[in-house]
């Protein structure tokens, strides 16, 4: 009598190596979160950075157009620089900022603004400036006299 029952197990699972790969790729991916998140903050960093160039480099300039400066005539949303028989106008344009020279040119200097304010302080200027994506800039000046 032979008659033996042989039971056949057609299951498949995972075996101890299929497990280890496993765990090791879902390793890996953990371990990729923070790599990819100080990209991700340094990538935005760098592109606020380009957004403080143009800011920075128009403060650069009109500090050099101030120094020396022989009058200055401050509006609210327009100032005039008399230096060297020349006038500077920094005015509001759109929602840009425009400079121009002896009331000619049209040279833009700061793009996307929503809200600028020129205010003269005893011998102080000082400039508001908001743009549209909502980032405000403060900056002080003095007025030589």
């Amino acid at each position: 009598m032979k008659n033996m029952n042989t039971v056949q197990n057609k299951q498949a699972g995972f075996t101890l190596l299929e497990s280890i790969i496993s765990l090791m790729i879902v390793s890996a991916v953990l371990f990729m979160i923070p790599i990819l998140l100080h990209i991700y903050v340094k990538l935005d960093h760098s592109v606020r950075v380009k957004e403080d160039f143009e800011w920075n480099l128009y403060l650069i300039q009109l500090r050099n157009e101030l120094q020396g400066s022989e009058k200055v005539d401050v509006r609210r949303q327009r100032i005039f620089i008399y230096k060297n028989n020349m006038m500077y106008t920094h005015e509001i344009y759109g929602n840009m900022m425009r400079r121009r020279v002896n009331d000619r040119g049209h040279e833009i200097v700061l793009h996307h603004i929503v809200f600028l304010n020129f205010i003269e302080d005893d011998q102080r200027l000082i400039l508001n400036v908001e743009f549209e994506n909502g980032i405000k800039e403060q900056a002080h000046f003095k007025i030589p006299k």
